[in-house]
């Protein structure tokens, strides 16, 4: 027999377990498909950009303890977005908010919260999905003129088909929001460092980890399992066993079909994890970069687009609708961002295109036109989480029946697998970095009590 616990997937949730396990005495094989730690976080560090640039989780929505600790623990610095968000299209922008007055990141103040989206954080009925909650439990001019800003917003920020998302865990991604407050944060030193510092207080003595190894085949039984490898290239690799596995491959890994690189077989197959990924899917989204010539929102008073404190900037811009800076620093850096069917459809197209339309859906917010526009643009940064095979895709979000089907899976099987990751919580926060490290903290909990 091999190590104690073997754990598949060294983000953050692989990464925060094998620290509290090894820090408790058990000897774990961590592995790892890529050639590199951190799962979703992709920090790049170019030499010319002035801080890193993320390209997988960014944010720190509010303060969830589940990060904070951990920041504390590791002495990183974070710092809070503030600055004035707009709403604009074709270089006209229409109304300001102070994003610490913006407790929803829509734009407006709390008197203009969206009718569809308040209805639904006090739905008490049964599951629809929120294409069919706004079919059939609003009227009135209000909500209609609501319908289509509702939409976007879900298919932006959650990553979600408003088709087949859950409206009851919409309403219990809101609650956990307010309970963690309106701030956002950025890591001034890279979520890379997160990850790093994780590993680093790992005991050294008690890990294993082995990069580049694909998983593809568990095979298990009550108190033993053994885990099939291959290189990126397909060469077998040696196997790995322990009496116990953490498995923390993300949904779209969990859900890939048969054959497909980084897709996981379980011998014999897990009933639990078969009925969990009909409720929970996998979301898209994608994000841009830009590295700029000069700060086009603050290139002085007489630009038509004067906004030197621009933090977020929203539009109905179908390609690429919603853009961010790094304010308060002062970085000639903008962020866009698309999620939902219209980041898959994107993305679909290449990575070129995906550089050009964002490019181009930028000056077209801002009134610039296509050529000076790309001349405006230095550098374009893009990692398409959707084609990437050990993701494929974003984050998770919760369909109709997710929560009853997920439950299952949140409990150990026959005491020898456990599964976590951001997409298996069950208390709203799916989707984030902090939902990866509470699903993580629940697996320990069960194998050590």
């Amino acid at each position: 027999m091999g190590d104690d616990i073997l754990i598949l997937g060294a983000g953050v949730a692989g990464l925060s377990a094998a620290r509290l396990l090894t820090r408790q005495g058990h000897r774990v094989t961590l592995i790892e498909a890529r050639d590199r730690i951190g799962g979703r976080l992709l920090t790049a560090r170019p030499p010319e950009s002035p801080i890193p640039i993320e390209l997988g989780a960014s944010f720190i929505h509010g303060r969830p303890p589940e990060i904070m600790d951990l920041i504390r623990q590791s002495g990183l610095t974070l710092y809070a977005q503030t600055g004035e968000t707009l709403m604009a299209f074709g270089g006209q922008a229409q109304g300001g908010a102070d994003d610490e007055n913006d407790s929803d990141g829509d734009g407006e103040d709390d008197d203009g919260d969206d009718p569809i989206l308040a209805a639904i954080s006090r739905w008490r009925g049964p599951e629809l999905t929120l294409d069919e909650f706004i079919a059939t439990q609003g009227g009135g001019p209000r909500w209609q003129a609501a319908v289509a800003r509702t939409r976007a917003f879900v298919a932006g920020y959650e990553a979600a088909d408003p088709a087949t998302v859950s409206v009851r865990w919409l309403a219990q991604t809101a609650r956990d929001e307010a309970a963690n407050g309106d701030d956002q944060f950025f890591l001034l030193d890279g979520y890379d460092r997160l990850a790093a510092w994780l590993l680093d207080t790992c005991d050294s003595a008690l890990l294993t980890l082995r990069l580049g190894s694909v998983a593809y085949r568990v095979e298990w039984r009550p108190g033993q399992v053994a885990v099939r490898l291959r290189s990126a290239d397909g060469a077998e690799l040696p196997p790995a066993s322990a009496t116990r596995a953490l498995v923390t491959a993300p949904v779209g890994v969990l859900a890939a079909p048969p054959g497909a690189t980084g897709a996981l077989q379980f011998d014999p197959p897990v009933a639990e994890l078969t009925e969990a990924l009909g409720g929970v899917k996998m979301g898209h989204a994608a994000r841009v970069v830009l590295r700029l010539r000069e700060r086009f929102w603050d290139a002085g008073p007489g630009d038509p687009f004067h906004y030197p404190h621009l933090s977020f900037l929203f539009s109905s811009q179908s390609v690429m609708p919603t853009w961010w800076t790094n304010y308060p620093l002062l970085t000639p850096l903008i962020h866009g961002w698309v999620g939902g069917p219209a980041a898959e459809r994107l993305s679909a197209r290449g990575h070129d295109a995906v550089i050009a339309g964002a490019t181009g859906a930028l000056g077209e917010i801002i009134g610039r036109a296509p050529q000076k526009m790309a001349a405006l643009v230095e550098a374009a940064y893009y990692h398409d989480w959707s084609a990437d095979p050990f993701a494929r895709g974003a984050y998770s979000y919760l369909a109709v029946g997710g929560l009853e089907k997920l439950e299952p899976l949140t409990r150990p099987i026959a005491e020898t697998l456990y599964f976590a990751g951001e997409g298996l919580d069950l208390d709203g926060r799916t989707g984030g970095v902090h939902a990866a490290l509470a699903t993580a903290l629940r697996a320990v909990r069960q194998m050590t009590s």
